[in-house]
Protein backbone atom coordinates (compact mmCIF):
# COMPACT_ATOMS: atom_id res chain seq x y z
CA UNK A 1 0.00 0.00 0.00
CA UNK A 2 3.18 2.12 0.40
CA UNK A 3 3.08 3.25 3.89
CA UNK A 4 6.41 2.64 5.33
CA UNK A 5 4.64 3.01 9.14
CA UNK A 6 1.53 0.83 9.38
CA UNK A 7 1.49 0.96 12.93
CA UNK A 8 1.22 4.98 12.55
CA UNK A 9 -1.26 4.00 9.82
CA UNK A 10 -3.54 2.02 12.04
CA UNK A 11 -3.29 4.54 15.22
CA UNK A 12 -5.09 6.80 12.23
CA UNK A 13 -7.87 4.28 11.29
CA UNK A 14 -8.75 4.47 15.18
CA UNK A 15 -8.91 8.07 15.72
CA UNK A 16 -11.35 8.29 12.27
CA UNK A 17 -13.75 6.48 14.49
CA UNK A 18 -13.07 9.28 17.00
CA UNK A 19 -13.57 12.16 14.88
CA UNK A 20 -17.02 10.42 13.23
CA UNK A 21 -17.96 9.76 17.20
CA UNK A 22 -17.54 13.78 17.60
CA UNK A 23 -19.01 15.04 14.17
CA UNK A 24 -22.07 12.82 13.28
CA UNK A 25 -24.08 12.78 16.16
CA UNK A 26 -27.40 11.61 14.48
CA UNK A 27 -25.50 8.27 13.87
CA UNK A 28 -26.47 4.92 15.48
CA UNK A 29 -22.43 4.91 15.59
CA UNK A 30 -22.59 7.49 18.06
CA UNK A 31 -26.11 6.89 19.97
CA UNK A 32 -24.67 3.28 20.66
CA UNK A 33 -21.59 4.43 21.92
CA UNK A 34 -22.69 7.56 23.58
CA UNK A 35 -25.49 5.73 25.87
CA UNK A 36 -23.20 3.16 26.67
CA UNK A 37 -19.49 5.05 27.34
CA UNK A 38 -20.23 8.81 27.59
CA UNK A 39 -24.18 9.72 28.46
CA UNK A 40 -22.60 12.97 29.72
CA UNK A 41 -20.26 15.07 27.77
CA UNK A 42 -18.81 13.44 24.24
CA UNK A 43 -16.59 10.98 23.41
CA UNK A 44 -13.31 13.01 25.72
CA UNK A 45 -14.70 12.15 28.53
CA UNK A 46 -15.24 8.61 28.30
CA UNK A 47 -13.18 6.21 30.97
CA UNK A 48 -10.92 3.66 29.11
CA UNK A 49 -11.59 1.61 32.58
CA UNK A 50 -14.24 -0.46 31.13
CA UNK A 51 -15.69 -1.34 27.66
CA UNK A 52 -14.99 -4.14 24.90
CA UNK A 53 -11.08 -4.54 23.10
CA UNK A 54 -12.72 -2.69 20.31
CA UNK A 55 -14.10 0.41 22.29
CA UNK A 56 -10.55 0.52 24.28
CA UNK A 57 -8.98 0.53 20.63
CA UNK A 58 -11.04 3.49 19.22
CA UNK A 59 -9.96 5.29 22.41
CA UNK A 60 -6.23 5.23 21.38
CA UNK A 61 -7.10 7.57 18.66
CA UNK A 62 -8.21 10.52 22.00
CA UNK A 63 -4.58 11.46 21.45
CA UNK A 64 -4.59 12.00 18.02
CA UNK A 65 -7.14 14.14 17.65
CA UNK A 66 -6.46 15.96 20.79
CA UNK A 67 -3.21 17.00 19.31
CA UNK A 68 -4.34 18.17 15.72
CA UNK A 69 -8.05 19.16 16.15
CA UNK A 70 -8.19 22.97 17.07
CA UNK A 71 -11.32 24.43 19.16
CA UNK A 72 -13.59 27.22 17.10
CA UNK A 73 -14.92 29.31 20.16
CA UNK A 74 -19.04 29.81 20.39
CA UNK A 75 -20.30 29.59 23.90
CA UNK A 76 -17.25 28.53 25.07
CA UNK A 77 -18.99 25.36 27.45
CA UNK A 78 -17.10 22.45 25.71
CA UNK A 79 -13.65 23.85 25.38
CA UNK A 80 -10.89 23.36 28.33
CA UNK A 81 -9.29 26.59 29.21
CA UNK A 82 -6.03 24.90 30.14
CA UNK A 83 -6.16 21.47 28.03
CA UNK A 84 -7.31 22.21 24.81
CA UNK A 85 -6.13 23.94 21.62
CA UNK A 86 -8.10 26.95 20.87
CA UNK A 87 -5.52 29.74 20.94
CA UNK A 88 -5.38 31.15 16.95
CA UNK A 89 -1.72 30.06 17.05
CA UNK A 90 -0.09 26.94 14.98
CA UNK A 91 2.92 26.82 17.12
CA UNK A 92 1.11 27.33 20.21
CA UNK A 93 -2.69 26.58 20.30
CA UNK A 94 -2.63 25.34 23.93
CA UNK A 95 -2.71 27.81 26.84
CA UNK A 96 1.03 27.93 28.24
CA UNK A 97 0.18 30.33 31.69
CA UNK A 98 0.52 29.01 34.27
CA UNK A 99 -2.71 27.46 36.51
CA UNK A 100 -4.98 29.96 38.47
CA UNK A 101 -7.72 29.86 40.84
CA UNK A 102 -10.18 28.59 37.99
CA UNK A 103 -8.50 25.23 37.77
CA UNK A 104 -7.78 22.47 35.04
CA UNK A 105 -11.21 21.93 34.63
CA UNK A 106 -12.39 25.45 34.00
CA UNK A 107 -14.47 26.02 31.06
CA UNK A 108 -13.80 29.30 28.03
CA UNK A 109 -17.27 30.27 28.64
CA UNK A 110 -16.31 31.68 32.21
CA UNK A 111 -14.12 34.27 30.48
CA UNK A 112 -16.99 35.21 28.24
CA UNK A 113 -19.49 37.56 29.10
CA UNK A 114 -22.92 35.96 27.64
CA UNK A 115 -25.03 38.92 27.87
CA UNK A 116 -23.25 41.51 25.80
CA UNK A 117 -21.19 38.59 23.56
CA UNK A 118 -17.77 39.55 24.63
CA UNK A 119 -14.79 38.79 26.54
CA UNK A 120 -14.48 40.02 29.99
CA UNK A 121 -11.18 41.85 29.81
CA UNK A 122 -10.26 42.01 33.26
CA UNK A 123 -10.74 37.97 33.55
CA UNK A 124 -8.03 37.80 30.81
CA UNK A 125 -5.68 40.45 31.62
CA UNK A 126 -5.29 39.07 35.09
CA UNK A 127 -5.27 35.57 34.51
CA UNK A 128 -2.89 34.76 31.57
CA UNK A 129 0.21 36.44 30.10
CA UNK A 130 0.21 39.40 27.81
CA UNK A 131 0.80 37.50 24.35
CA UNK A 132 -2.01 34.96 25.25
CA UNK A 133 -4.43 37.72 26.66
CA UNK A 134 -3.96 39.86 23.40
CA UNK A 135 -4.87 36.59 21.32
CA UNK A 136 -7.62 35.51 23.25
CA UNK A 137 -9.48 39.01 23.10
CA UNK A 138 -8.66 38.92 19.33
CA UNK A 139 -10.92 35.84 18.84
CA UNK A 140 -14.43 36.69 17.23
CA UNK A 141 -17.33 35.91 18.80
CA UNK A 142 -20.84 35.18 17.42
CA UNK A 143 -23.85 37.97 18.61
CA UNK A 144 -25.70 34.69 19.03
CA UNK A 145 -25.12 31.38 21.19
CA UNK A 146 -23.50 28.85 19.68
CA UNK A 147 -21.97 26.03 20.04
CA UNK A 148 -18.30 25.21 19.82
CA UNK A 149 -16.76 23.32 16.79
CA UNK A 150 -13.83 21.45 16.66
CA UNK A 151 -11.64 21.71 13.37
CA UNK A 152 -8.85 19.54 12.01
CA UNK A 153 -5.87 22.53 11.36
CA UNK A 154 -3.88 21.43 8.99
CA UNK A 155 -7.13 20.38 6.36
CA UNK A 156 -8.32 22.64 4.34
CA UNK A 157 -11.90 21.85 4.64
CA UNK A 158 -11.64 21.29 8.30
CA UNK A 159 -12.37 18.03 8.26
CA UNK A 160 -10.24 14.91 9.49
CA UNK A 161 -8.83 11.96 7.54
CA UNK A 162 -6.37 9.09 8.02
CA UNK A 163 -4.37 10.66 5.30
CA UNK A 164 -3.67 13.75 7.75
CA UNK A 165 -3.99 12.00 10.89
CA UNK A 166 -1.00 9.39 9.64
CA UNK A 167 0.97 12.98 8.38
CA UNK A 168 1.02 14.36 12.18
CA UNK A 169 1.86 11.07 13.55
CA UNK A 170 5.07 10.94 11.31
CA UNK A 171 5.87 14.91 11.68
CA UNK A 172 5.57 14.35 15.77
CA UNK A 173 7.98 11.26 15.34
CA UNK A 174 10.46 13.74 13.31
CA UNK A 175 10.06 16.18 15.79
CA UNK A 176 10.79 14.45 18.75
CA UNK A 177 13.68 12.70 17.63
CA UNK A 178 15.38 16.21 16.74
CA UNK A 179 17.61 16.33 19.71
CA UNK A 180 18.68 12.73 19.04
CA UNK A 181 19.38 13.27 15.42
CA UNK A 182 21.84 16.47 16.61
CA UNK A 183 23.74 13.85 18.99
CA UNK A 184 24.26 11.02 16.15
CA UNK A 185 25.18 13.59 13.71
CA UNK A 186 28.38 12.29 11.58
CA UNK A 187 31.92 13.63 13.14
CA UNK A 188 32.21 14.74 9.51
CA UNK A 189 29.30 17.07 10.16
CA UNK A 190 30.50 18.66 13.19
CA UNK A 191 34.13 18.68 11.73
CA UNK A 192 32.96 20.48 9.14
CA UNK A 193 31.24 23.32 11.38
CA UNK A 194 34.44 23.83 13.24
CA UNK A 195 36.42 24.24 10.23
CA UNK A 196 34.46 27.18 9.17
CA UNK A 197 36.30 30.15 8.45
CA UNK A 198 34.65 32.48 10.83
CA UNK A 199 34.83 33.87 14.15
CA UNK A 200 34.90 30.89 17.17
CA UNK A 201 32.01 32.91 18.50
CA UNK A 202 29.79 32.55 15.39
CA UNK A 203 30.52 28.54 15.64
CA UNK A 204 29.56 28.39 19.07
CA UNK A 205 26.21 29.89 17.83
CA UNK A 206 25.27 27.82 15.53
CA UNK A 207 26.47 24.97 17.49
CA UNK A 208 24.09 26.05 20.52
CA UNK A 209 20.81 26.79 17.75
CA UNK A 210 21.38 23.54 16.41
CA UNK A 211 21.34 21.74 19.55
CA UNK A 212 18.59 24.10 21.12
CA UNK A 213 20.38 25.54 23.94
CA UNK A 214 20.48 29.17 23.54
CA UNK A 215 19.13 30.91 26.26
CA UNK A 216 15.58 31.72 24.18
CA UNK A 217 12.34 33.11 27.11
CA UNK A 218 10.83 29.50 25.58
CA UNK A 219 13.92 27.55 26.76
CA UNK A 220 14.23 29.66 29.67
CA UNK A 221 10.44 29.19 31.06
CA UNK A 222 10.49 25.20 30.54
CA UNK A 223 13.27 25.98 33.45
CA UNK A 224 11.30 27.91 35.21
CA UNK A 225 14.13 30.88 35.04
CA UNK A 226 10.75 33.29 33.31
CA UNK A 227 7.19 32.98 33.08
CA UNK A 228 6.82 35.10 30.02
CA UNK A 229 7.75 33.39 26.59
CA UNK A 230 7.04 36.56 24.42
CA UNK A 231 9.30 37.78 22.48
CA UNK A 232 10.35 41.30 24.21
CA UNK A 233 11.32 42.74 20.18
CA UNK A 234 8.02 42.45 18.66
CA UNK A 235 5.54 41.50 21.31
CA UNK A 236 3.44 39.04 19.25
CA UNK A 237 4.95 35.45 19.46
CA UNK A 238 6.82 33.35 21.78
CA UNK A 239 10.42 33.51 21.25
CA UNK A 240 12.04 29.91 20.04
CA UNK A 241 15.10 29.44 18.90
CA UNK A 242 13.87 30.02 15.01
CA UNK A 243 11.88 33.23 15.84
CA UNK A 244 14.90 34.57 17.66
CA UNK A 245 17.32 34.15 14.76
CA UNK A 246 14.84 34.14 11.66
CA UNK A 247 11.43 34.91 11.82
CA UNK A 248 11.02 37.83 14.42
CA UNK A 249 9.89 40.66 12.39
CA UNK A 250 12.51 42.99 13.98
CA UNK A 251 15.39 41.38 12.41
CA UNK A 252 14.56 42.39 8.85
CA UNK A 253 16.47 45.68 9.27
CA UNK A 254 19.33 43.26 10.44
Amino acid sequence: MGFKELQKFNDAMLAKQVWRLLENKSSLFHKFFKAKFFPKGNIFDAKEDKGSFAWKSILKGHEIIKKGAQWRVGNGENILIYNDNWLPDPQYPKIQSPLTFYGCDAQVSILIDEEKRCWIDEAIGNNFLAYEAKLIKAIPLSHNTVEDMLYWRSSVDGMYSVKVGYKLLVDDELSSSVGAYTRSLPKSTWKGLWKLRTRNRIKNLLWRANSNALPTRVNLVKRKVLSDPTCQACGAEQESTLHALWSCPKLKEV
